[in-house]
């Protein structure tokens, strides 16, 4: 995921469009005749025929006269186009170019990924066997909200899409690289691998064990809110573990 340099000029255009095959390459064709560079596109079909999709996508603007207005206006005249939002994605991830750093349109803090171990460390000597507990609920509550707020934003009903962008955004914010593998709408399953968690970068003893509990309940706050469903998730493998990455495994709850 990008995050911004000072004077970088990057979008966002999150498009919906019918009759997928045919319509797509003239939504591409709009930011290329325009001389936006697309650097991400994030996205899938909406039903199981393939006609509809919601697309998120980043682009910059650095070489182009366009403004966003123009380029909203551009998309929404296709014929495919159902839905187009077109913004400033400083409003949306994370700037670090602003004062202070803005995450969403929000104030924020950076924080080593050694601090977030040494306040993990801290709370597990001092609350011993409840700090676990105590993480994942911090981190449900986190996951819940954020994945509400986003929700609000994108205007955007389709789960693989919402789940992505808010993984996307965590992804930005340094929490790790985030891959969503077997997702499956009906029975509300799946896995969600994660490279270098912020919880595993500094552990330096192996764990017998996983130890990412605020990672486990922020998925599990996040995806049970937008799934509209209670959600259980297990941390089946840990990079503390020795692992090569943690693996998050997810489902309805009893």
């Amino acid at each position: 995921m990008a995050q911004f340099a000072r004077g970088r000029k990057v979008g966002e255009a999150i498009v919906t469009i019918k009759n997928l095959r045919e319509a797509f390459p003239d939504v591409m064709d709009v930011f290329r005749d325009n001389r936006l560079k697309i650097f991400r596109v994030y996205g899938g079909t909406d039903d199981s025929s393939n006609f509809t999709a919601t697309f998120l996508i980043f682009f910059e603007t650095e070489e182009s006269s366009i403004t966003l207005e123009s380029l909203s206006k551009k998309l929404a005249s296709l014929d495919a186009v159902v839905t187009v939002l077109v913004r400033g994605v400083s409003d949306f991830l994370v700037d670090t170019s602003a004062i202070p750093l803005l995450e969403c349109g929000n104030p924020a803090i950076l924080v080593r990924s050694r601090t977030l171990t040494e306040i993990e460390e801290s709370i597990a000597r001092t609350l011993g066997p409840k700090a676990s507990s105590i993480l994942l609920w911090a981190g449900w509550e986190v996951g819940r909200s954020d994945a509400k707020w986003l929700t609000s934003i994108i205007g955007v009903k389709q789960v693989q899409f919402r789940l992505e962008t808010l993984l996307n955004v965590r992804q930005s914010a340094g929490w790790g690289v985030f891959e969503i593998q077997n997702l499956d709408d009906k029975t509300i399953s799946g896995k969600i691998v994660v490279d270098n968690s912020i919880e595993t970068i500094e552990k330096r003893a192996a764990s017998p064990e996983p130890i990412c509990h605020l990672m486990k309940g922020y998925l599990a706050g996040a995806l049970s809110e937008i799934f509209q469903k209670p959600l259980d998730v297990t941390e089946t493998r840990c990079k503390a573990q020795g692992f090569g990455t943690c693996e998050f495994e997810f489902g309805l709850g009893t």
